[in-house]
């Protein structure tokens, strides 16, 4: 029940966007996909229901609870401003500074969150089930059903699934460019699977960069830097912003001259920044500086 309603009901407005066009241009493979996607999100919510009973019934309550809260959270964004949950949303969100992720959060989000996630927290903590994966493994003679009626199916599924899709690869050539992977676009657009895979690669990049942080050179503690002298009228200027990108600048020669006074200035000294993140801005600015430097800057931020 619950993976029918997370894998159907709070992704209803996906399905509506992805699949709405196929009734006037309606073909075999589209209908097929449609409804190996729709039997897809069902069998991985069911996957990850089952797998979280593995640490027992009371962990898996509250486990499933925090599943229901957070796909009914993201379920909002996707429904009425057609946020896709990525990696740059779950770094956002996971970020100290509030300021920009409160305004996005109000009454109807609120009302909104209440409404979906009552009914499945409800079955939740009103479920006397106790034939939890867990219960199931150390009973002997259980092992086997358990494991061949929980995971077998899914397996099977998944193998057919991609063996689908390598097909219909073949089948249709490869382009003359290169498109995002069909399981790819599939996994980051459904419930849970998007903010799952996401917060899984928001937990790996912290871990990476908490592991480069320790074993890089922090120059600030080895260094002193002392100012030179006669610079009062030395300025450095970080301009950041997707409109303020550097190939669109006149001065590192873009075909309009959107920097004319700029160019004009006596003395200038103008670096390309890159961005590095998509999480907050004050990661492009640690992209201005070497592999070093930009490890240690962005840890100070």
């Amino acid at each position: 029940m619950l993976a029918i309603y997370i894998g159907l009901f709070m992704n209803g407005a996906v399905f509506y966007r992805r699949f709405g066009s196929y009734a006037h241009d309606f073909t075999v493979w589209k209908g097929i996909s449609a409804v190996v996607e729709l039997a897809a999100t069902v069998l991985v919510t069911f996957f990850l229901l089952r797998l979280l009973s593995l640490f027992g019934r009371r962990s898996w309550r509250i486990l499933a609870s925090l599943v229901v809260l957070f796909s009914a959270g993201a379920s909002y964004y996707m429904t009425f401003l057609n946020v896709v949950i990525g990696y740059g949303i779950i770094a956002s969100v996971m970020t100290t500074d509030i300021d920009l992720s409160k305004e996005v959060v109000g009454l109807n989000f609120i009302l909104w969150l209440i409404a979906v996630s009552a009914l499945p927290l409800i079955l939740i903590w009103n479920n006397r089930c106790r034939y939890t994966l867990l219960r199931q493994l150390r009973t002997q003679g259980s092992v086997f059903a358990a494991w061949r009626s929980s995971y077998w199916r899914v397996l099977w599924f998944g193998h057919r699934f991609v063996c689908w899709i390598s097909s219909r690869r073949k089948w249709r050539g490869r382009p003359a460019f290169d498109l995002p992977s069909y399981g790819g676009v599939v996994a980051n657009s459904y419930l849970p699977s998007n903010w799952l895979s996401a917060l899984g690669l928001y937990a790996w990049a912290r871990v990476d960069e908490s592991s480069d942080n320790n074993s890089l050179l922090n120059p600030a503690k080895k260094f002193t830097y002392q100012a030179p002298q006669n610079v009062d009228d030395t300025y450095v200027v970080f301009i950041i912003g997707e409109t303020t990108r550097w190939d669109h600048m006149g001065i590192f020669g873009y075909e309009r001259n959107t920097t004319p006074k700029l160019a004009q200035e006596k003395n200038l000294a103008a670096f390309r920044g890159y961005s590095c993140d998509t999480a907050t801005n004050s990661h492009c600015v640690a992209c201005l500086y070497d592999r070093v430097g930009r490890k240690i800057i962005r840890s100070a931020h």
